[in-house]
């Protein structure tokens, strides 16, 4: 289903580039990283980094910082095999 850009929950849900960034340091932090890679159920590890968010003065969900960053590794992910297609192109 497609959002309407008008829809609030829309416009609560944009990141800053400042929020995106310090999403993304979070998200980096070893521990962090430690607590997704040994848990099947890793709401408590969004919950966490949410509440360090919202500390900082970003107000953000669990699941918005979840839905973010699972959009930011697709977008890496399909940038690399972009990457990856284009150089086996050139002879």
């Amino acid at each position: 289903m497609l959002r309407n850009h008008s829809d609030p929950q829309f416009k609560m849900a944009r990141f800053t580039s400042i929020e995106i960034i310090s999403l993304l340091e979070l998200w980096a932090n070893e521990d962090i990283q430690s607590s997704l890679n040994s848990m099947v159920h890793n709401k408590d590890v969004y919950e966490k980094i949410a509440t360090s968010l919202n500390e900082m003065g970003f107000s953000k969900t669990a699941t918005q910082c979840q839905n973010k960053l699972k959009a930011h590794r697709k977008k890496y992910t399909e940038t690399q095999i972009a990457s990856n297609h284009a150089g086996k192109c050139i002879n």
